[in-house]
């Protein structure tokens, strides 16, 4: 899989971010600091999970208990 760096718009604010990872995943939300990506979780309705977050490289891939039935 190859990596790139790609200068995006935080998903919150107009800030530039960089994107640094998996070029599959560079269509997934990235947030310019803790701050914002609090505010996203505050103001989105309901738990949303970028999908591609799930897949090997994305943040929750190692975390099971988000898709695992209770």
């Amino acid at each position: 899989m190859d990596e790139v760096l790609v200068l995006k718009r935080c998903a919150m604010c107009p800030e530039p971010t960089l994107y640094k990872g998996p070029a599959l995943l560079m269509g997934g939300l990235v947030f310019c600091c803790i701050a914002c990506e609090a505010l996203w979780v505050a103001i989105t309705p309901g738990q949303w999970v970028d999908p591609a977050e799930l897949m090997p490289g994305g943040k929750y891939h190692d975390r099971p208990e988000i898709w695992a039935e209770p």
